[in-house]
């Protein structure tokens, strides 16, 4: 019930009016939308749970299709230049045997030991090659799976520590007619991990000079850095190069996918970036541009 009332006077009098009126069904209607209210919170709390825990079984399965892509990438990559080593290898076991062999029977020719020794020399080289080529490979596949634990976290000025890596890959520009520029601001301070940076810029001017500016005679890369908010800073990365196709834009982050393939390129660089950037770093690694 709830009870209401008035009061005013008339000829001199006070008179009070007092008005009552049965809620009841109000009171029913308010305490049956609170629990419809309390049923959609409740609801709506276990969708929201149901939709995180499928996020996270998706990213995990996006995950893991990802390294399967990758381990067979890897398998696939490596089985060139060990195969290659084992026929080499098997080659050389039977030249082997047959000099043994040669020596068994008699004297040797002077042309027949120089013969060997030079079967066994270019096969020494070629062993070499392609067992360097497996452990580039390793390396590089090392680098996608960078334990977080074992990086170092300071603070360092950005404009500080690249300048000393563009001094550190002069090598690299040894006999080209490229150059770098850095457009970053003096006292830029970030608390971050300066290595794993180190390594996207170094990827990302090993992909320029490979890609960029085969053969462009002249060539411009530009680093340019500046702060976004506190602890967030956009750094751009651009060359003046060949550009990259519309065609592959959408691949070039994707493990083992190269142009060069048998020329270089291993495929890995901007993937292990772009996982550098994403799990490490706690930023984004996107690509604009046009051919040309």
């Amino acid at each position: 019930m709830e009870l209401s009332a008035s009061h005013f006077e008339y000829g001199g009098e006070a008179y009070s009016i007092a008005f009552v009126r049965d809620i009841s069904e109000r009171k029913r209607a308010e305490a049956e939308l609170q629990k419809h209210r309390q049923h959609l919170e409740t609801l709506v709390g276990e969708r929201t749970a149901e939709l995180r825990q499928a996020m996270r079984q998706l990213v995990q399965s996006e995950k893991l299709a990802a390294l399967g892509h990758l381990v067979a990438g890897v398998a696939h990559e490596l089985n060139t230049p060990l195969g290659n080593a084992r026929v080499v290898a098997g080659a050389l076991a039977e030249q082997v045997e047959e000099f043994a062999h040669a020596c068994e029977s008699g004297p040797l020719r002077r042309s027949q030991l120089a013969a060997f020794v030079g079967r066994c020399q270019e096969a020494a080289r070629l062993l070499d090659r392609n067992t360097a080529r497996a452990a580039e490979l390793i390396s590089q596949f090392k680098q996608v799976a960078i334990d977080q634990a074992s990086i170092r976290r300071r603070v360092f000025d950005l404009r500080q520590t690249v300048e000393q890596l563009v001094a550190s890959l002069r090598p690299q520009f040894k006999g080209r007619q490229q150059r770098v520029e850095l457009d970053i601001p003096a006292g830029l301070q970030l608390d971050s991990y300066p290595s794993p940076l180190e390594q996207v810029l170094t990827n990302l001017v090993s992909n320029s000079l490979l890609h960029g500016f085969d053969g462009v005679d002249r060539g411009l890369i530009r680093l340019a850095a500046s702060a976004v908010d506190d602890g967030h800073i956009r750094l751009c990365y651009s060359d003046d190069g060949k550009g990259i196709a519309d065609s592959i834009r959408d691949r070039i982050f994707d493990p083992f996918f190269t142009t060069r393939l048998g020329s270089g390129g291993s495929g890995l660089g901007l993937y292990i970036s772009h996982n550098l950037v994403s799990s490490v770093l706690g930023g984004t690694l996107a690509v604009d541009g046009q051919p040309g």
